[in-house]
């Protein structure tokens, strides 16, 4: 029986930029839950604790009340596991836990998970850093433990996180709801197809005039949500409380975090994490943070051109290239998009970027950074962030905390080299 589980978060939350800025990878959403979820689901009585990066620590402790941080308990065995770790339906089954020390990897020599008796994990915590070295534990323990090729899968890049939630959300929703569940209201005059993979929470309401598609895929509707009039929804789709859509086409693939406001918009195979804002817009193969606000006729493209010579993605400092065909926008958290942007496939805006209205967006916007003029940048002012923030929030009647205003603050300072070095790429 495993009684301690320690999650780390390796160098490779830098692929995940700007979404990683803000939280640990294993925060990041893949169908209906984050990777840390769908870990310690299978070890539901062990004792967790994480790591992360030093300035996440207060809002990793914020997020996950109860959780020891930064802190590897190594009085007795443990099992290490690797914060990008996509963990499947098998994956206690697949770890062969026994009582020996052994690391399991992948096919790029990067460690999945371990179990390590007390000896190896005070070799482990005499190199723990800011983010661990996945191949730094591997030659450290790797003639001290035993070491076998494992099964499960690392996401590499924000792709691997979207091209795998249409499968995840409806494996989240067997796990979560093994039958359709009806808790809240469906109005008479709305059309539910296959109605066993329907989960509807409560005080949610679907009100007349919505499409409820569950043929393809389950459809779950968190509590107090508002599902109004005109809404298509195609499954597999997770919708979370206090979401309000209306008018709207919703289709596999698409996970959509509490308190979001879609209106008049197309959303699929996209993960918006929460508070955000859509109001006639097309998005595909996007993952948006917390709070993102995108006004009225403003799309992304999805398709890569394979022809040209283009990078896929663009990370601070470095260029990604890769076979993937559809890419839409990786928007980091508290951005702001004016009305009528056209925003290329494969884009990155940072956290709290803020791009005018009737522009070409570029593909690569730094954080903190707002457009001034077409073709003109200016740097914000944490002030001026938090007033933005402040201000949108209000509206949602919500408010910052403590902790997530210092972790602006202190994100700011971090990445203010970045922002006078690094340029707008279109």
């Amino acid at each position: 029986m495993i009684n301690n589980i320690f999650i780390f978060e390796d160098e490779k939350y830098s692929n995940f930029l700007p979404l990683t800025h803000m939280r640990p990878v294993y925060d990041l959403i893949c169908g209906a839950s984050p990777l840390i979820a769908k870990i310690v689901r299978a070890f539901p009585e062990a004792n967790i604790s994480l790591h992360c990066r030093e300035h996440l620590k207060n809002i990793v402790k914020q997020n996950h009340t109860g959780i020891g941080v930064n802190n590897l308990n190594t009085g007795v065995g443990c099992l290490i596991i690797n914060g990008r770790l996509l963990a499947s339906e098998k994956f206690k089954e697949n770890l062969q836990l026994d009582g020996t020390d052994r690391l399991f990897i992948n096919q790029n020599n990067e460690v999945l998970a371990g179990y390590l008796n007390t000896s190896n994990l005070y070799e482990l915590r005499d190199i723990l850093d800011d983010a661990i070295s996945s191949h730094k534990i591997l030659n450290t323990l790797r003639n001290r433990v035993e070491i076998l090729h494992g099964k499960e899968k690392l996401v590499e890049y924000p792709w691997d996180i979207l091209n795998a939630c249409t499968e995840q959300i409806a494996l989240d929703f067997k796990i979560m709801v093994p039958m359709g569940i009806v808790k809240g209201s469906v109005d008479i005059n709305a059309s539910v197809l296959d109605e066993y993979k329907l989960y509807v929470g409560e005080d949610a309401r679907i009100l007349p005039g919505v499409t409820l598609n569950c043929e393809k895929g389950p459809v779950y509707i968190g509590d107090h949500c508002v599902i109004k009039p005109h809404t298509y929804i195609e499954g597999p789709v997770y919708i979370g409380k206090y979401s309000v859509i209306s008018n709207s086409q919703i289709l596999a693939g698409a996970s959509i975090g509490p308190n979001c406001q879609i209106s008049d918009s197309t959303l699929g195979n996209s993960i918006l994490h929460g508070y955000s804002s859509l109001d006639h817009n097309y998005l595909r193969s996007a993952y948006l943070a917390d709070c993102v606000n995108i006004e009225p006729q403003t799309f992304n493209q999805d398709l890569l051109n394979s022809l040209n010579k283009e990078p896929t993605f663009y990370l601070p400092g470095a260029e990604v290239e890769s076979d993937e065909k559809h890419l839409g926008l990786i928007c980091g958290d508290f951005a702001m998009i004016g009305a009528q942007v056209n925003i290329p496939a494969g884009s990155s805006l940072g956290v709290a970027s803020h791009l005018l209205s009737n522009t070409m967006a570029p593909r690569y916007v730094p954080c903190f950074i707002q457009q001034s003029g077409a073709e003109t940048f200016k740097e914000l002012t944490v002030r001026e962030t938090l007033n933005n923030l402040e201000y949108l929030l209000g509206l949602k009647e919500v408010e910052l905390t403590t902790v997530e205003k210092d972790l602006i603050e202190t994100t700011h300072e971090m990445l203010g080299s970045e922002r006078r070095v690094s340029k707008i790429i279109y």
